[in-house]
């Protein structure tokens, strides 16, 4: 049990990682009391932060990720990526 706990937790900060410069999709959960970004979970759920109008909570939103602290991805709101991005995203996610 302890190590399937240790293995598990590994690939947080890793995943995270291979997001950088990427853009992916965010489902928005709500905006942070504490630095009052929004946040959300890509599909592959890791913690997402960025900067955009509440409008988005419950909301799919792309954001372009900028930065890694941790098990979280911090970016950007942006547009759909095109298909060479999203297929590169599917072979990070996989």
């Amino acid at each position: 049990r302890e190590r399937l706990a240790a293995l598990s937790a590994e690939p947080g900060a890793e995943h995270v990682q291979r997001l950088l410069g990427r853009t992916v999709r965010v489902l928005v959960e709500r905006r942070s009391r504490q630095d009052g970004l929004l946040e959300g979970l890509t599909d592959h759920y890791i913690p997402v932060h960025f900067a955009g109008p509440g409008l988005l909570v419950r909301e799919m939103a792309w954001v372009r990720i900028s930065d890694a602290r941790g098990d979280t991805a911090y970016g950007e709101l942006a547009s759909e990526p095109n298909l060479r991005q999203t297929e590169a995203l599917r072979v990070v996610g996989d």
